[in-house]
């Protein structure tokens, strides 16, 4: 018997989630190729996945919290035919896989935790984990985008991720989730901006597969980097998988059971690393951008302004293009220093919709997504409008990331924000750190968590 196909996996997995609940959704997994996450509203993720060694079965399992898989808990999979239904499927979940989890929870929450103050930390104390390489990492991002501050306000937030069972940097963008959210991606649509940024501060960064977080690592001299960059590991979390690992930052970036696949993405990774170096470029390539062009600041300026405010580049990794339309800034061929910025839905492409083409309201949708472009793109310094098929930008000042139009503010107000930063025994990634919020004991499936 063969293995199910990505499709066909996860067409289970989409066919499974509503028997688990209205609001649970299908995402691809971020740690193994081939897996398919279920994610609920309450954070919880559950696990599809097969193995070669057993093409008949299929294999169910739970995410646990990162500070749980730090203290050495495991959750053993449940398997059922690989034939199943979704109702079966459901009710092996609900019958042993939760039972599971909830006694694995309980038994994290009931180990001894240490006391937490009573008193919030002074103001003054935000910034006193920040190690000097991390400090680098926040004076980079500072100046590409605002801190999260929890009141609510979109940011960058930079904190420790467990990865291969061990603690390491990270950086991410953090959404708070709330009524007429643009984001359709969980904040994953300025991963690329955040890499790209700290890498042309020349910083070493990774980012996984379908990731939500940045790990970075501050330059070393090149006799003390490891050659090749990239392995091939046996895998510490599943038997018979193989990780994909960066040595420059010690993170995992895919997994997968197939051993020759992952050297194969391994000597890929390891020929676009040696490219960008040939070309001292930060990026090959980002999403959103027009291809080529990463080098424009203007380009990527007017990108990470549409991605702050939660709009998704074209080309994101793992985002379906014929489900959710992704922008696309491209220099303005016949005025220099402008930029035209196009909504991008397969299969039409950039242009509206005919009539009697798509679903009922397409081409409303596409007026008003080009009209919610042309809103976040107009401010001090730059204005733009909807012309046709696409929103034309023009700069009214030179652009810069430092601090431009759009940016981060300068002066008192920039020496005022505190970067954020979270300790790894108090957050959790499921189904990412794009939506923080505090856990109750015995309320939530969560430990509690603080901020510095």
């Amino acid at each position: 018997m063969s293995l199910l196909t990505a499709s066909e996996l996860t067409t289970l997995a989409r066919q499974l989630a509503p028997l688990l609940g209205t609001n649970c959704r299908a995402l691809p997994d971020d740690r193994q190729d081939g897996a398919v996450r279920i994610v609920d509203d309450e954070g919880r993720a559950l696990i599809l996945y097969q193995e070669a060694a057993k093409p008949g079965r299929l294999f169910l399992t739970a995410r646990l919290p990162e500070a749980a898989e730090a203290a050495g808990l495991v959750m053993h999979p449940v398997t059922v035919a690989a034939t199943s239904t979704a109702a079966h499927a459901a009710a092996h979940i609900r019958r042993r896989l939760l039972p599971a989890l909830d006694r694995a929870l309980a038994e994290f929450e009931a180990r001894p935790t240490a006391p937490e103050d009573p008193q919030p930390a002074p103001a003054a104390d935000i910034t006193e984990p920040l190690t000097p390489r991390t400090r680098d990492a926040a004076e980079v991002l500072d100046a590409l985008a605002s801190p999260y501050t929890p009141d609510p306000c979109d940011g960058w937030v930079i904190g420790e991720v467990v990865n291969r069972r061990r603690s390491l940097p990270a950086a991410w963008w953090q959404t708070v989730a709330r009524e007429g959210d643009n984001d359709r991606a969980g904040g994953r649509g300025m991963v690329p901006f955040l890499a790209d940024a700290l890498r042309r501060a020349g910083l070493h960064t990774t980012e996984p597969r379908h990731g939500r977080w940045v790990y970075f690592a501050p330059p070393q001299p090149g006799p003390a980097l490891p050659l090749p960059r990239y392995a091939v590991e046996t895998s510490l979390e599943r038997s018979g998988t193989w990780d994909l690992v960066d040595g420059y930052t010690g993170a995992a970036i895919r997994s997968s059971g197939d051993q020759e696949l992952i050297g194969y993405f391994a000597e890929q990774l390891e020929n676009e690393d040696d490219t960008r170096r040939e070309l001292r470029a930060a990026s090959l390539d980002l999403p959103g951008v027009q291809a080529g062009a990463e080098e424009s600041t203007v380009l990527r300026m007017v990108a990470v302004i549409l991605a702050r405010e939660g709009f998704v580049p074209y080309g994101l990794d793992g985002v379906e293009h014929a489900d959710v339309p992704g922008f696309l800034a491209i220099a303005c061929p016949s005025k220099p220093g402008q930029v035209e910025v196009y909504r991008v839905l397969e299969p039409w492409g950039s242009g509206r919709p005919a009539p009697g083409q798509g679903a009922a309201g397409c081409g409303q949708r596409f007026d008003r997504d080009l009209a919610a472009y042309a809103r976040c793109l107009t401010g001090p310094g730059i204005r733009a409008a909807v012309d046709g098929e696409h929103v034309r930008v023009e700069f009214l000042v030179a652009p810069t990331l430092l601090g431009g139009p759009g940016g981060a503010c300068g002066g008192d107000e920039s020496a005022l924000r505190m970067p954020m930063w979270i300790s790894p025994v108090e957050w959790d990634q499921c189904p990412g750190p794009e939506r923080i919020r505090a856990g109750r004991k015995g309320g939530s499936h969560f430990p509690h968590f603080r901020y510095y």
